[in-house]
């Protein structure tokens, strides 16, 4: 396998780094799985610091690929479509809250169902969750506002809502498989990237 990382652009006078340390793993049809590929990208050093937010992470994922013999498959932040795929990303010991690829229409600010217009950043289905059972949904909890994407809790694998623009993290699960990645509304802008520049990271298998 050959990778090569891309230099960054250089931004308020710091270079925003990535590093796919854990290796490439597949979830092999022969247990069960959709032989789709996934990956844990991380920023930064293991001082436990977020220096990227969901839109930025979105927007990285895109830019990825990987090649296995001929096929060649672009990256999107992983969807999580069943309690089997959930239970495989979490064996993938994954050391800190990652994002993944939920994010929620529109503003929920006066929303009666706060569980409402969730959608993947594929064109998969909605219709398997995992939410944390401790803060609950768009509880606005912290000063961002709104919690309109998705994160992977390590541990019991459980999800939780963040603001995709403001809260910070150190990474993001990245899934390679014959799924179009579908673009999100504007409201979901390609601006928020935080501080930092944009990363090109890519990676082939011969």
């Amino acid at each position: 396998m050959v990778r090569a990382v891309l230099v960054g652009v250089l931004a308020v006078a710091c270079v925003l780094c990535a590093s796919d340390a854990f290796a490439v793993v597949c979830w092999e049809t022969s247990v069960g799985g959709n032989g789709h590929y996934y990956d844990l990208i991380v920023f930064g050093d293991s001082s436990g610091v977020g220096n990227i937010s969901w839109i930025y992470a979105r927007n990285n994922a895109y830019e990825q690929e990987y090649s296995v013999g001929e096929n060649t498959y672009t990256g999107y932040l992983a969807t999580i479509t069943s309690e089997a795929e959930n239970t495989f990303i979490l064996s993938m010991a994954i050391p800190f809250n990652a994002f993944i690829g939920g994010y929620q229409l529109g503003s929920s600010a006066d929303e009666l169902d706060k569980a409402a217009n969730w959608r993947w950043v594929t064109s998969e289905v909605w219709d398997y969750t995992h939410w944390n059972n401790y803060t609950g949904l768009n509880n606005n909890a912290s000063p961002y506002g709104h919690e309109d994407a998705a994160e992977f809790w390590p541990g019991a694998g459980y999800w939780n809502d963040i603001n995709s623009q403001y809260q910070l993290r150190r990474g993001y699960i990245l899934e390679f498989g014959p799924v179009a990645a579908v673009p999100e509304p504007a409201t979901m802008s390609l601006f928020g990237l935080g501080l930092f520049g944009l990363l090109g990271l890519k990676r082939k298998k011969a």
